[in-house]
Parts: structure tokens; sequence; C-alpha cells
């Protein structure tokens, strides 16, 4: 059983499958720079920009942690066919104190100290603008209430309200976003 699962193990290291993906402060400034570009409208309209799933989280890792805010660290994306996986760690705690926003009383009891954090999002493109949507999110293993999910992404993403679908509206330089396991691809206007 030991030398079975020892070989196993050696196996898929040689193919590669079981080392930690390839991040770096390089692909970090690459997806900056690809995200500088579509925010500038320094792109054509129309034009295709593939962010592989180690751009986004080089990106999460090496550019954009200092920039978090506070209560929110370690987040990482996963790319799957029309879907993405986010992963983070959260204190509500810290997260209310920067935000300036607060549940006080139960929510603050159940959710105190830093906790994992699992978000399901879709790509949705309609009438020229992307948006994510926000289908669930479980903190440490529970579900979050519809209320406490819309001040969560109201506090860490967007000051719009997500509204009735938990949709985040992205940049209007942005047509269309597509999600697949090998990048995200945006289209910009």
């Amino acid at each position: 059983m030991y030398s079975r699962s020892l070989t196993t193990l050696l196996l898929l290291a040689a193919f590669g499958l079981a080392a930690p993906p390839p991040l770096s402060p390089e692909l970090g400034r690459v997806a900056r720079q690809k995200i500088e570009r579509i925010e500038q409208r320094h792109t054509e309209p129309g034009e295709t920009i593939v962010f592989t799933e180690d751009e986004l989280n080089s990106l999460l890792k090496y550019e954009y942690a200092p920039e978090m805010p506070e209560g929110v660290r370690d987040v990482t994306v996963r790319l799957m066919a029309e879907r993405a996986t986010i992963r983070a760690y959260l204190d509500i705690g810290k997260l209310q104190e920067a935000s300036g926003g607060s549940f006080g009383g139960l929510w603050a009891m159940l959710f105190r100290g830093e906790k994992e954090l699992l978000a399901q999002c879709r790509a949705v493109s309609e009438i020229g603008r992307a948006h994510v949507e926000v289908e669930s999110v479980q903190f440490d293993g529970t579900t979050l209430p519809a209320p406490l999910l819309k001040w969560l992404i109201s506090a860490t993403v967007t000051d719009e309200d997500p509204g009735e679908r938990n949709r985040v509206t992205l940049p209007d330089s942005l047509r269309e976003l597509r999600i697949a396991p090998d990048g995200a691809v945006v289209v910009a206007n």
C-alpha cells in the first residue's frame, strides 16, 4: 500500500501534476499590464485578451495582496468550464472595521476570527457588458445568507449594490468575459 502511494505520487510529480503552480512576480506584472491596457482603453474594439490561471493567481499574490482590504488574505482563483472558484481567508470582524459596516451581535459571534471563504462565480455577458455573478459563498463551511453575502460583495469587491443576482458589473471597457479551464478570456469594447 505504502509503495503504491509513493509510486503514484512520484508518477504525478514526474508529469508535473503534483507540482505547485508556477506563480511569479513576473506573471503578476504581465497580468497587471493586460488589465491596465484594458482599463486605459489601449485595446482595439473586439480584441481578445487571455489571462491564464497562473497569471491571475500571480496577480493576486504579488500585485494585489498589498491592496486587499484589511481582513482579506491569500486570495486564489481556480478556473473551470464557465465558472471560477475563489478561495480566500477572511476575518469579517477586521473587514467590518475597515469598511465601517457592522452586523454585530449574532454575526459577530458566528463569524469571529479568520475563516476560509469559497465563492462559486460565473461569467455573464449581455448587452455589451460583462458581469461576474456570485452564485454561492461558503464561509467556514457554512453557506452565507443573502444579506451577509450582499454586504460582503459590497465591502470587498464593489461599492455598488450587487442586486438580487449578486452581480458585479465589470468596467465598460469589457464587452465579454468567458471562463474556461485554460484561461479567462475578455473581449474589449
